[in-house]
């Protein structure tokens, strides 16, 4: 008869090198509210539960993997639930000014004329008719 080794999951190795990866992919939703060692303890939680809850059951450690990634899959989805803060488009200006703190690059674009600025938004933006139009005039104005 053959003996088996029965199967003891360990945080140290895929286990945790997985909990790290799926934890920085959550990081951007979640960075608002929690810190990066605060959701590898959520991780960690979760991988004591699920080694708790199927000890004598599992004994393939990709079965066991697999448990784990969708269980802290479905945590750190169910934390971005419960994020307070969120970014919404109505709380973003139409142009970038001095006084938003944003750097070097804020403060050379609010001293460029409105119209450029105006050029630039609708180039990021999208709005190619009015874009082209902008062109036109800077380019009467501008150019010798």
């Amino acid at each position: 008869m053959k003996k088996t080794i029965p199967f003891t999951p360990r945080w140290q190795g895929p286990i945790q090198g997985h909990a790290v990866n799926t934890v920085k992919s959550f990081f951007p939703k979640l960075c608002a509210d929690h810190e990066f060692d605060d959701l590898m303890q959520e991780a960690y939680i979760v991988f004591i539960k699920c080694s708790r809850r199927y000890k004598g059951v599992v004994d393939n450690p990709a079965w066991f993997m697999a448990l784990f990634r969708n269980a802290l899959r479905n945590k750190l989805i169910n934390i971005t639930g419960q994020c307070r803060y969120t970014l919404s488009l109505e709380n973003l200006d139409d142009e970038p000014s001095i006084t938003d703190n944003e750097g070097y690059l804020a403060c050379v674009f609010s001293e460029l004329p409105v119209q450029v600025r105006r050029l630039v938004r609708d180039m990021c933006l999208g709005d190619v008719l009015s874009s082209k139009a902008a062109t036109a005039a800077l380019r009467r104005r501008y150019v010798v």
